[in-house]
């Protein structure tokens, strides 16, 4: 039997700015968390491979993904914390010819795009200070670039030491007194999971001295990146096979609504809208395999269909849905064209929730930045303080006891019930270019009862 370590309220695999924040965050609401890091400190794979730049929304654009912006709460959250460690430096973003193509359906010019990205960008991820730069000046600052670069934006990015940030991290973690606790594992490469009875117990890993450890939890998330799906895979997480194992992922595109998707044996992936309160998932197939994951988008008419059914489905008129539809009806969509393209969905019935879930970017997310500041705004009332932006995690979780924070919670649930009374989450519907995110209601709904009572 390999050496077993304390059980863990949830267990975090992966040491980058997701992990770390998802992770941070998590210890302040008073669980116990374990960070895995397959490398000897946080934030030396892909953060590193950045040059210490820490992903905000317009990072994303120097690699086409213009629709990423969840990693913006991670960075904010970190820089709150460590504002010494992750701090503010000048970045210059470019513009190619090619970027042009996002604007098919828009008649504008280039600097009708840089205005709208930079307007847009820099008010929704907490920007400031951008300017506008033209070809000579893009390559003053970027001498590297080819000659068809067409201008850029200059504007302010966190950067980070990843070795400094993982000892801050760890000082600041012996001087917090709230319940909970956090601790950081480096050098640990998970290479299975124990399951039983279809939930996840442990990760087993293999440490820097080839040296077998175990890690036990009762939640786990994946942070290792959206290309991560081998340990999807690992997790035994596949819909036709372990349909009580529910969910893994979720793709947030263009502010408009959430769908989950997980993966089948074929090594193709599944579509899904969340109904976690009803232990139910709606499921709509899609053919794009896993290879090609970075480059998921659902078609126009599959966006039609999936809010026809969601809007159908938060209005309670599920009666036209099979609830008992036959299970190849969730399998992967037939490579067909035109008319010929299956429109089909389906409902499945969970038995259990699922304790494993994938993520890039925390479980903050844009539209929880904006309930994060009415949250702010509700404590201000209560405590007759002056308003600010965001509230300080660590200064709540110390002032208020447990259960005076479950009435400011329940509070802001029904002030803002109408959001996401029907699904128990704010439900946002799919559109194009996406990046991998978990929404915070998602996990919030299965973790709040969390605590010493569940096993």
């Amino acid at each position: 039997m390999p050496f077993a370590r304390d059980l863990y309220d949830i267990v975090v695999i992966g040491g980058g700015t997701a992990g770390v924040a998802t992770g941070l965050e998590l210890r302040q609401r008073g669980y116990d968390v374990a960070i895995i890091e397959q490398f000897e400190n946080c934030g030396l794979g892909t953060n590193n491979q950045a040059l210490g730049i820490l992903p905000r929304r317009l990072t994303y654009f120097a690699f086409d993904r213009p629709g990423s912006f969840a990693a913006a709460y991670d960075v904010s959250f970190l820089h709150h914390l460590f504002p010494k460690i992750v701090a503010k430096r000048p970045f210059a973003m470019p513009f190619f010819p090619q970027m042009k193509r996002h604007l098919k359906s828009h008649p504008v010019i280039l600097e009708g795009l840089m205005a709208s990205y930079a307007r847009a960008t820099a008010d929704k991820a907490g920007l400031s200070g951008y300017r506008y730069l033209n070809q000579k000046q893009i390559l003053e600052e970027i001498p590297v670039l080819k000659e068809n670069v067409m201008g850029g934006i200059l504007f302010e990015e966190y950067v980070t030491d990843p070795v400094e940030l993982c000892r801050a991290i760890l000082a600041k973690e012996k001087k917090l007194t709230v319940h909970g606790t956090l601790s950081v594992f480096s050098g640990q490469q998970v290479k299975s999971f124990l399951i039983k009875h279809g939930k996840l117990r442990a990760a087993i890993c293999i440490n820097n001295q080839l040296e077998r450890e175990v890690f036990y939890g009762k939640y786990f998330v994946n942070a290792t990146g959206p290309w991560s799906a081998e340990m999807a895979r690992m997790a035994g997480v596949d819909i036709k096979l372990n349909l009580s194992q529910g969910t893994t992922a979720v793709i947030d595109r263009k502010f408009t609504k959430y769908a989950i998707i997980t993966f089948d044996e074929t090594g193709k992936y599944i579509t899904l809208l969340p109904l976690p309160d009803r232990h139910q998932t709606l499921i709509g197939p899609t053919d794009i395999p896993i290879e090609k994951i970075s480059d998921a988008a659902i078609h126009e008419y599959e966006l039609e269909n999936l809010a026809e059914v969601a809007s159908k489905t938060i209005r309670n008129s599920i009666e036209k849905f099979d609830f008992n539809r036959p299970l190849t009806r969730c399998g992967v969509r037939p490579l067909l064209s035109g008319a010929h393209k299956t429109r089909a969905y389906a409902i499945v019935r969970h038995t259990t929730r699922p304790n494993f879930f994938s993520l890039t970017g925390s479980i903050k997310i844009i539209d929880q930045i904006r309930a994060g500041k009415e949250m702010a705004d509700i404590l201000d009332e209560i405590n007759g303080k002056p308003k600010c932006d965001w509230p300080n995690p660590e200064l709540l979780e110390l002032k208020y006891a447990e259960g005076e924070l479950d009435a400011i919670r329940n509070s802001y649930q029904k002030k803002y019930a109408r959001n996401s009374a029907e699904l128990g989450l704010m439900i946002k519907l799919v559109s194009a270019y996406s990046t991998l995110t978990l929404a915070p209601d998602i996990i919030w709904s299965f973790i709040k009862n969390l605590g010493r009572k569940i096993v």
